[in-house]
């Protein structure tokens, strides 16, 4: 009787041990993954090259190049995709990324978070994952200063 008992309570634990592993392991491949490109870079006319650090890698479902300014938050009355700086100007981003091989993808604007701003391709299949990303190059015909570029990578569940 004994031995059943403890043979039960250590199954219980070995299950316990596998399902607290198993939602470790959900929690963390659901988490955001925020690869910090560069700071306080100045936007003007002409492209500003960003090169990262360490290459960007494709590790989640989903893609973005996030764009973070200082005192920006989106406000639901301003028009579609509208990014209207704190101090009125409005100002229309164009947003490009490149893998090792030399490919250029255009990026659009995808949405808002507050202050983040996402720029992402029109489908995710148009980020191989097979690749490193080296660069990101953005301009826009009104200068405006990012505190924040970031290679955002996330998974929708």
């Amino acid at each position: 009787m004994k031995k059943a008992i403890v043979s039960i309570l250590i199954g219980l634990g070995c299950l316990l041990v596998l399902v607290g592993g198993f939602v470790a392991y959900a929690m963390y491949k659901s988490k955001s993954v925020n690869q910090v490109v560069a700071t306080d870079v100045l936007v003007s006319p002409e492209w500003t090259e960003i090169t990262p650090g360490s290459s960007m890698k494709v590790n989640r479902q989903i893609q973005a190049v996030v764009l973070i300014i200082d005192d920006y938050r989106h406000n639901a009355s301003d028009k579609i995709w509208q990014i209207k700086l704190p101090d009125g100007t409005v100002v229309k981003p164009e947003v490009q990324i490149f893998d090792e091989y030399g490919n250029v993808y255009d990026l659009h604007d995808s949405g808002r978070s507050n202050h983040d701003i996402n720029f992402t391709p029109k489908s995710s299949a148009e980020f191989p994952e097979d690749r490193n990303y080296t660069k990101i190059r953005i301009r826009s015909d009104k200068p405006f200063q990012i505190s924040k570029v970031i290679w955002r990578n996330r998974n929708l569940k």
